[in-house]
């Protein structure tokens, strides 16, 4: 038997219009995301990325090329200093890297070794190591800089004085190197000089500056490039 309470309550209301829990209840909201939704999130996150990238891309290629000015700095330094004590300004990169490096050689026992110098304290990502005969020759070797690369790993050039006879050429890197662009001989024609294999596909030319000879260049960050052009070039004579 039903309250009186019940009883009043479904008289008052009826079964059809007696108040519900479901009735009662918040509508329930739609769950997840729409095909449009995502695609607007998935594009505004490849944006973002692409930002980043290019942001980053920018930002380490400014540094290697500081990395580069500097190392181009310090060389033409050791240059100036090589210069001084000898009297002599070297003909090549390999008579420079030789020279250099003889100035600097000690023996312990029967063992070779260089004093902290430019060209030692460069990273061992900006050098080619190698072992050339300890100053006066002998069967000993001792430990050296065989190459010297830029922060993008091309081998840094030399331009010397001109040679007494400009038709002959002479070569710029060490003997045997491991460079990519292989033992190239310049060829000094009119006011440029120009290598005499191509590298990556093309040739490349350097402005023969009187004025700031002997210096060292850089390729630049365009070194793979067909279109490479010595305005593209780092000078460690500039400023």
């Amino acid at each position: 038997m039903m309250p009186a309470k019940a009883l009043n309550a479904a008289e008052k209301w009826g079964p059809a219009t007696m108040p519900t829990l479901r009735s009662q209840a918040a509508p329930r909201g739609r769950n997840g995301f729409t095909l449009v939704e995502m695609l607007v999130v998935i594009l505004v996150l490849v944006i973002l990325i692409s930002i980043v990238l290019a942001v980053g891309q920018q930002v380490r290629s400014s540094s290697q090329a500081a990395l580069t000015r500097t190392e181009l700095k310090n060389l033409q330094a050791a240059l100036v200093w090589y210069q001084h004590k000898t009297g002599q300004t070297p003909a090549n990169m390999g008579a420079f890297l030789q020279g250099y490096q003889e100035m600097h050689a000690y023996q312990t026992g029967s063992n070779w070794q260089q004093r902290p110098d430019v060209l030692t304290q460069l990273p061992s990502t900006m050098v080619v190591s190698g072992l050339m005969a300890p100053p006066g020759g002998g069967s000993h070797t001792m430990p050296c800089i065989a190459e010297i690369l830029d922060a993008w790993g091309a081998p840094v050039q030399y331009v010397p004085p001109p040679p007494s006879n400009p038709s002959a050429g002479y070569p710029t890197f060490y003997p045997n190197d491991a460079s990519p662009s292989g033992s190239d001989n310049f060829t000094f024609t009119g006011t440029e000089v120009q290598v005499g294999t191509q590298i990556d596909g093309h040739s490349a030319y350097d402005p023969l500056q009187d004025s700031h000879v002997p210096y060292f260049y850089s390729f630049g960050p365009q070194y793979h490039s067909a279109n490479l052009t010595p305005n593209d070039y780092l000078y460690s004579y500039a400023q």
